[in-house]
């Protein structure tokens, strides 16, 4: 079958024609295959990813952010397939998001300290020393506001291809109707839904969690950390010993998700996430020594990793 620009265009997204006429031109033998798309180029041109910066001689920047930045990369393309891949990387960069948000307020507030401690500390009182700290906070901060400012771009970069992939999906129902066939799917997604909504703290890290046992380039540690808080949190409101923190990072995953499971099929979303407030308790809905019992079973099933390690006698 003829791969025909305007037939791809249709059913794929991606930053730029670039790299839709890379995709179409060389064999896929050469392509980068990742959870949320392709590189056509094998992952070895980011260092010209980037924007143009001079089109007379066609020199590019570097993909922003470096190497595996693929959302703001002119050469990455997507499609129908990776759309489950790409809105858990797109939940995932929320997830970094948040947390770089909570090193910023904590380094304004340092920062802010002072300059309070500068304006009014007498000029007597080692004042080299209380500017050259305000000058270093100042400069952690700008730093935090730039890694925000990068993450970002890639979290809006991921909700475009998320929303292109969309709209492929509406043409290929549409052309499924008048008999056209569709190139890029990998099994059926017409009732594949996504839905950009306002989300709890534990939706936002159980998500990353329960993704990350289907998409295995995710890094779950943190948000596991996260959830695995509310969970201990949750566990002691109702009179029951924390757990969560006597495991390693693996079973904090694993663990998590068979407690995530549990409370969500015995309950709902709704009032999981009201025990996870504190609004309601373990104890109070009755399910105390059932959640107990998921837990220590899922922990004897996990096991630690054994690392590799020198034994001095």
């Amino acid at each position: 079958m003829e791969f025909k620009s305007t037939q791809a265009g249709s059913i794929t997204a991606y930053n730029s024609d670039e790299g839709l006429h890379l995709a179409q031109g060389r064999q896929s033998a050469l392509w980068s295959e990742m959870d949320e798309g392709v590189c056509p180029v094998g992952a070895s041109m980011c260092n010209v990813g980037g924007e143009l910066l001079n089109k007379g001689k066609r020199v590019y920047a570097p993909v922003p952010g470096g190497p595996r930045n693929c959302a703001l990369c002119r050469f990455f393309v997507s499609g129908p397939r990776f759309l489950g891949g790409l809105v858990a990387k797109f939940n995932a960069k929320g997830g970094e998001i948040r947390e770089k948000l909570l090193l910023l307020t904590e380094a304004a507030k340092k920062r802010r300290k002072l300059e309070t401690a500068a304006i009014t500390a007498d000029q007597g009182v080692n004042p080299v020393s209380d500017y050259a700290r305000l000058a270093h906070a100042e400069e952690v901060e700008r730093g935090i506001q730039e890694e925000l400012e990068l993450l970002s771009q890639s979290w809006i970069g991921q909700l475009k291809l998320i929303k292109r992939i969309e709209a492929v999906m509406k043409e290929r129902r549409a052309a499924a109707k008048t008999g056209k066939t569709a190139l890029v799917l990998n099994g059926d997604m017409d009732d594949f839904r996504v839905a950009l909504e306002e989300c709890t703290e534990l939706d936002l890290w159980d998500r990353i969690c329960r993704n990350s046992d289907v998409y295995q380039s995710l890094d779950a540690r943190v948000p596991a950390l996260r959830r695995a808080r509310l969970f201990d949190a949750m566990l002691a409101r109702g009179g029951r010993k924390a757990v969560f923190v006597t495991l390693t990072d693996e079973q904090l995953i694993e663990v998590g998700n068979e407690a995530s499971a549990f409370l969500r099929v015995r309950l709902g979303d709704a009032v999981t996430n009201d025990l996870a407030i504190g609004r309601r308790t373990i104890e109070e809905l009755g399910i105390g020594e059932e959640l107990e019992a998921v837990i220590a079973s899922s922990v004897s099933a996990s096991k630690p990793v054994a690392l590799p390690g020198v034994r001095v006698n």
